[in-house]
């Protein structure tokens, strides 16, 4: 009894210093101690932007308007193969037509919104208008080329490949309100997919004359349409209007030539609308509840160069 108290009473109970949050000195704790006020920094959420259905659902259309531009393309290709109402002047003639008109619009856009040094010396018509030359006649040029480019492939290779060229079109699109003049990779992969879908397609008409109209319609669709697109986004925004009137005006258009081709294709084609305008952003919207982001002291340094 007497040892066990002098040996009580020469004993020392050292307490250990407290845990700092310091790694240039040395502490009496494993490298991986943390100490009970840890999980107190964790914070949830907080660089969450709460979603508005009707803001995301703006932002649908322009994924509509790309499923309407690929479902008019290959109407008008169904209606050449199968020699339809519509033949290759016609289309040619209205494509034209229509694009001239689009032209236009755009041209007085770029007035209006143009800047005060603009000089109307830099006007880009001239430009434009050698360069259409330029490119009707390489076009018509190439065109014997095209309808036989393809011609010891079977057509179940052309079908095949041309749905995989659209579906990248669909996939690497530039839908966000980037530059109007410069195509940006990926929206360059997504152009060139669509225009070797067009020359896949296109090898597969009967006459020069098809060919010749249905790769001016995917030059018209596909590179020059996405220009109009991201021009009027930019002049225009929030550009919600414009975007319900060019995919009301799409839509309109791909169920016309879809009408003497099959209704049930019109019916899928209305419900992909649906699902992917409306039904997709109601599903992102109900999701984004169960977001949770976790946030703490674990997480990587980040360095203020304002010093603050």
């Amino acid at each position: 009894m007497n040892t066990f108290t002098e040996f009580s009473s020469d004993s020392r109970v050292v307490a250990r210093p407290k845990w700092r949050k310091l790694l240039y000195i040395h502490q009496d704790y494993p490298d991986n101690y943390v100490d009970s006020s840890f999980l107190k920094l964790m914070k949830r959420n907080v660089n969450v932007r709460p979603l508005n259905y009707w803001n995301v659902v703006s932002e649908s259309l322009r994924v509509s308007q790309q499923i309407s531009v690929e479902v008019i393309f290959v109407a008008m290709f169904i209606h050449l193969y199968m020699h339809s109402w519509i033949s290759p002047v016609v289309l040619i003639v209205g494509s034209c037509t229509v694009s001239a008109c689009l032209y236009i619009l755009w041209y007085i856009m770029l007035l209006r919104f143009a800047n005060s040094d603009y000089n109307p010396s830099d006007s880009p018509v001239p430009k434009t208008v050698s360069s259409v030359v330029l490119f009707f006649t390489m076009l018509l040029g190439l065109t014997p080329i095209l309808k036989n480019l393809t011609k010891d492939i079977s057509s179940d290779s052309i079908w095949f490949m041309t749905i995989m060229m659209l579906l990248a079109n669909l996939l690497f699109h530039d839908y966000g309100s980037g530059s109007s003049t410069h195509a940006r990779f990926p929206d360059s992969l997504s152009i060139n997919a669509a225009m070797f879908a067009s020359v896949l397609l296109a090898s597969r008409l009967s006459s020069n004359m098809s060919v010749f109209g249905l790769m001016l319609l995917a030059v018209q669709l596909f590179a020059l349409f996405p220009i109009l697109c991201r021009s009027l986004r930019e002049w225009y925004h929030p550009s919600t209007t414009w975007d319900s009137i060019l995919t009301v005006i799409l839509i309109g258009f791909a169920v016309a030539l879809m009408w003497h081709i099959s209704h049930m294709s019109i019916v899928l084609y209305m419900v992909s609308m649906i699902l992917v305008t409306f039904m997709g952003p109601y599903l992102l919207v109900f999701a984004q509840r169960y977001k949770s982001e976790i946030r703490g002291p674990w997480d990587e340094a980040v360095i203020n160069p304002g010093g603050r």
